[in-house]
């Protein structure tokens, strides 16, 4: 029971009263099952429209992206014309 700068039995019976003052009697809670289960879906509503959002605009980058690799303007009317050898 002794530690480098003295006693600590004090401190540890200290501790010990202390809980006895600890409140025995129910505390409120301080958010209900209800809207806990309200925000919970409302979360999980959002979180999947963000992520077909995200599935949605990425997929659209990626089709342009490779849109533009394969096409080219090679006319005087300006029309996109495929390039052969980049399709393959």
């Amino acid at each position: 029971n002794t530690f480098p700068t003295g006693k600590v039995g004090w401190t540890l019976g200290y501790m010990i009263n202390q809980t006895n003052y600890i409140p025995a009697e129910y505390r409120e809670r301080i958010i209900t099952k209800k809207s806990f289960v309200g925000w919970l879906i409302s979360s999980l509503i959002i979180a999947t429209i963000a992520l077909i959002f995200l599935l949605f605009t990425s997929y659209l980058f990626c089709r342009r992206k490779q849109l533009i690799k394969t096409t080219t303007i090679n006319n005087k009317d300006e029309l996109p014309q495929i390039n052969e050898q980049e399709a393959t």
